[in-house]
C-alpha cells in the first residue's frame, strides 16, 4: 500500500476581533478619576482624543527636553562626557545633535561598508 505525504500547509489565523472598549466612567471629582485610572488600564475603555495643543510652563518644557536628552544618550550607551562633547559639536555646527549623531551613523557605515 502506498502512503500519501501529508502537505505541511500554514494554518490561517483566525481573523482578529476588534477589541470592544468599554465607555469611559463619568468622574465626580479629579481625585476619584485619579484613583479609578491608577488602577484601571487605558486601553480597555473609550478616549477621547485630543486635538488641542497642551500648552507647558517654559521651565517644565526645559526639562522634557533635558529628559529626552538624557534618555537618547542612555540609549547610545553615551556617557555624560561624550554626551557633553557631541551637544557642544552640534551647537557649534548649528544643528540639532540628533543631526549630527545621524550623520556620524551614516558616514561610519559608508567607511565599514567601503
Amino acid at each position: 500500500m502506498h502512503k500519501t505525504k501529508k502537505r505541511n500547509r500554514p494554518r490561517r489565523a483566525a481573523p482578529i476581533k476588534p477589541k470592544t472598549l468599554l465607555p469611559t466612567p463619568t468622574f465626580k471629582t479629579l481625585e476619584e478619576e485619579a484613583r479609578f485610572w491608577d488602577t484601571h488600564d487605558t486601553t480597555e475603555y473609550e478616549m477621547e482624543d485630543l486635538d488641542e495643543t497642551i500648552e507647558v510652563s517654559p521651565s517644565f518644557k526645559a526639562h522634557l527636553q533635558k529628559r529626552k536628552a538624557e534618555r537618547l544618550a542612555e540609549l547610545l550607551g553615551l556617557g555624560p562626557e561624550q554626551w557633553q562633547k557631541t551637544q557642544k559639536i552640534a551647537r557649534r555646527k548649528r544643528m540639532p545633535t540628533h543631526a549630527v549623531l545621524k550623520r556620524w551613523i551614516d558616514e561610519g557605515l559608508q567607511r565599514e561598508a567601503a
